[in-house]
């Protein structure tokens, strides 16, 4: 479901009221008394049910962490009647308990052998100690260990008549080798359709996103990017703006030459990086119901 501007911007707007109200009232959500923490978090549930895009999402992450910030400070804030650990008089009452001498007392504090005995018998039970590991002797003869023998590792030499039987690979010199390796016919037949189409509309640019969508196939989506790609570097297709700023695009032929290259021509590469929620968005934006190049033996328009 797409969402149009005005229905974003109220969404944005809502967020940042809410995050200047957390960020200058500091003190009153952090208040013990206050359940302006929860109303701020009941806000922030209210306003994600409509959010769609990423870039609303990183609105409500940010005030979802300024509240989460803020109900840790709180938390540490409440006085509790919990027992309370304290330092002084547990070691009062451990020196007691081993026969020690009183913490106030000045001096070195010596504690007796029984003491010590004490102790240990009151604290083993809350230590787990593995038993000790004893030979089984009786059940078989001790002897001395063998040594390990080492792997005869074989080394086979190489004969004179398998050098030559080596298959060198092919080095390719330029990226055009590998292009012209198997993408020149799927460009050609890419060609085809644009030419084919561009005719069909009475000479007029092709919106550029219906040309290369592919609704049910996000893979074909992208090899036809690729090799409609191949068409703008060779000159035999340029990609321009319409009045909307959306890319169109539309065949280029040059008389001179009569393959459609163009010489000396000049072009802007440009990286296009698409995820399959962008292309069903696409889809979904541009209402692309049929595929306009047909990957199949037997096209139809």
């Amino acid at each position: 479901m797409t969402q149009t501007d005005e229905e974003r911007r109220k969404i944005r707007e809502g967020y940042m009221v809410l995050i200047n109200d957390l960020k200058t009232n500091r003190h009153d959500f952090i208040s013990p008394s206050s359940n302006r923490l929860d109303e701020a978090l009941t806000e922030t549930d209210e306003l994600v049910k409509n959010v769609k895009l990423s870039s609303e999402r990183v609105l409500d992450s940010l005030a979802v962490r300024i509240i989460s910030t803020y109900g840790r400070q709180k938390a540490l804030a409440v006085q509790t009647d919990f027992i309370k650990f304290v330092p002084e008089e547990f070691a009062e009452k451990l020196i007691t308990f081993i026969g020690g001498r009183h913490v106030e007392t000045p001096g070195p504090l010596k504690i007796s052998s029984e003491g010590w005995s004490a102790l240990g018998k009151s604290t083993r039970k809350f230590f787990s100690k593995s038993p000790a590991f004893h030979l089984m002797s009786g059940t078989f003869q001790k002897e001395p260990v063998a040594k390990p023998i080492k792997p005869v590792v074989k080394i086979v030499k190489e004969k004179e008549h398998d050098k030559e039987k080596t298959t060198v690979p092919k080095k390719i010199d330029s990226f055009d080798d590998v292009v012209d390796l198997g993408t020149s016919q799927h460009v050609a037949r890419v060609f085809k359709f644009l030419q084919s189409y561009y005719q069909e509309l009475g000479n007029r640019p092709i919106c550029y996103f219906s040309f290369v969508l592919d609704p049910k196939s996000f893979g074909r989506t992208v090899e036809n990017i690729f090799h409609t790609s191949f068409l703008v570097m060779r000159g035999l297709a340029k990609v321009s703006l319409d009045e909307d700023k959306l890319p169109q695009i539309e065949p280029v032929q040059n008389e001179e030459n009569g393959e459609g290259f163009l010489v000396n021509q000049r072009n802007h590469q440009t990286i296009i990086t698409i995820t399959p929620a962008d292309w069903k968005e696409l889809v979904e934006s541009f209402s692309v119901e049929n595929a306009a190049i047909s990957h199949t033996s037997q096209a139809t328009t």
